[in-house]
């Protein structure tokens, strides 16, 4: 039998152990240990006040391991002079382990992080308090819920589930197929290697894809989204429901990048498809492009490519680039909005529209219209 399935109680390693260890990383003990930590005795769990890494002095701060099993650990109470924990742990869909258990120390400092290590197993790791903490899910699928205050959490390998629930998270899914999201305050966030589903939410976000086929959602506030290598989808907003001034860039791969409200920019980078509403400035970057303007007065750029170009409604600036563009201002009020349309290297295709009913066209200018350079004229008329 394996270990992973093996029932079988482990020693907790001494207490004076940990001490040793601790004193070997930190150069120094800490005081305000306690011996209550040996009553502890899961299989494989060391919950204990460590010495380590510590800025200040004496204070001290807890480290929670756990196991190979599926475990779950909850940060339940904080308090300057102790912590609060919940442990359990299952196998073969048994519960092996299961304690709640206070740990104090005469010196714990309220403001170093309570770290949590949950190993191997598919572990549920959750902090219910405004205790700052390091999460830390190890291998396999597990899922990490932050405190109120502000914590770091790592998936680690596995297909993981990130929940940020207050203040500024920074979260990590590392390898997988991870799906996160910040909650309220400026979070971090990173989908690591995978297809990631990523959520800013409430804050001014800063999200990043990484590699693989990710969807990121900036939502609320002034986000930053960054797909990254692989096939993304990016939305600053949530479907008009949102709003915010978003920076937006694709990454490699063919993406789609989407501003929705706000005056956001955006850049596809290597090949791009984008939509929008708002006041945008849009980027296509290398590669046959499509981009979309939207309402707004919008600034479109095909940059490298054979692009093609819809401002929509609004007064829009549209420039191709190199490359044989098609350049599409889109219908305006004929009493006075009009588009700058500009085609520059290639056989570009410029769109003039027509109004029947008010027996007039477009104001809009196209600059670099050249026939004798494969530039043609497409006439379009409305009823």
């Amino acid at each position: 039998m394996s270990r992973r399935n093996a029932i079988r109680p482990l020693a907790l390693e001494s207490l004076e152990d940990r001490r040793v260890c601790a004193a070997a990383l930190s150069g120094a003990l800490a005081a305000g240990f306690v011996s209550q930590v040996a009553t502890i005795q899961p299989a494989e769990f060391d919950a204990v006040l460590s010495a380590g890494f510590q800025p200040t002095g004496d204070k001290v701060f807890v480290v929670v391991d756990g196991s190979d099993y599926d475990d779950v650990i909850r940060i339940t109470g904080y308090t300057p002079t102790s912590v609060s924990l919940h442990l359990e742990s299952w196998a073969n869909g048994q519960r092996i382990f299961n304690k709640d258990v206070t740990l104090h120390a005469n010196n714990l400092y309220p403001y170093l992080a309570v770290e949590v290590l949950g190993k191997g197993g598919n572990d549920q790791i959750r902090n219910d308090t405004a205790a700052p903490a390091i999460l830390l899910g190890g291998d396999g699928n597990d899922a990490l819920y932050t405190g109120f205050a502000g914590n770091y959490a790592s998936g680690g390998a596995g297909n993981d589930t990130i929940i940020g629930r207050g203040g500024k998270d920074s979260l990590y899914g590392d390898a997988g197929n991870d799906y996160i999201r910040g909650g309220a305050g400026n979070d971090t966030i990173s989908g690591g290697d995978g297809n990631d589903l990523l959520y800013g939410e409430l804050g001014n976000d800063f999200v990043t894809g990484d590699a693989g086929n990710d969807y990121l959602w900036g939502m609320e506030g002034a986000d930053y989204l960054y797909g990254g290598a692989g096939n993304d989808f990016l939305y600053g907003d949530q479907g008009g429901i949102s709003s915010g001034n978003d920076t937006l860039y694709g990454g490699q791969g063919n993406d789609l990048v989407s501003g929705d409200g706000g005056a956001d920019f955006l850049n596809g980078d290597d090949g791009y498809t984008t939509s929008y509403d708002g006041k945008d400035t849009l980027y296509g970057g290398t590669g046959n492009d499509t981009i979309n303007g939207n309402g707004g007065n919008d600034y479109l750029y095909g940059e490298d490519g054979n692009d093609r170009l819809f401002g929509n409604e609004g007064a829009d600036y549209l420039y191709g680039g190199n490359g044989n563009d098609y350049l599409n201002g889109g219908i305006d009020d004929p009493d006075g909005l009009c588009d700058f349309l500009q085609g520059d290297a290639g056989a570009d295709t410029f769109v003039r529209h027509h109004y029947v009913s008010f027996w007039n066209s477009d104001n809009d200018i196209f600059n670099d219209y050249h026939p004798s350079q494969g530039d043609t004229m497409d006439d379009l008329w409305h009823w």
